[in-house]
């Protein structure tokens, strides 16, 4: 699996944030599909949520997509769900670290812990 980064991430991240990035992609576990794992999320002053998740493509094919539909769960409770319009692409073999921001009406109330899953739904 190798690390992918969006321009506007290459130009901005530090190189220090790109190494933590690629010490958490040795972590993942291997995938044959496309899916969601969770690096950072926090919650905001506001009350909304910013999860910062490796997209994982395991699949031969680049997954691109304009709306993606994004869940958090801490254990079983989903704290956030909202639908994103994002344009990305994925190449195969690869992981895309990026950032969602769901705004306080798409979250829940709670404390966010370590047990946290994020699931994906590719719409278009």
């Amino acid at each position: 699996m190798k690390l992918h980064l969006h321009p506007v991430w290459e130009r901005t991240l530090p190189e220090k944030g790109k190494a933590e990035l690629t010490a958490a992609l040795l972590t993942l576990p291997p995938s044959h599909e496309f899916g969601a794992f969770p690096f950072l999320i926090k919650r905001k002053k506001n009350g909304g949520v910013v999860a910062t998740v490796f997209l994982q493509n395991g699949t031969v094919y680049p997954v691109a997509f304009e709306q993606i539909e994004v869940q958090v769960y801490d254990k079983k409770k989903k704290i956030a769900q909202h639908r994103f319009e994002e344009s990305l692409v994925v190449p195969p073999y690869s992981a895309m670290p990026w950032s969602f921001v769901f705004p306080p009406v798409s979250t829940e109330e709670g404390e966010i812990r370590d047990q946290l899953t994020v699931i994906v739904d590719l719409l278009k």
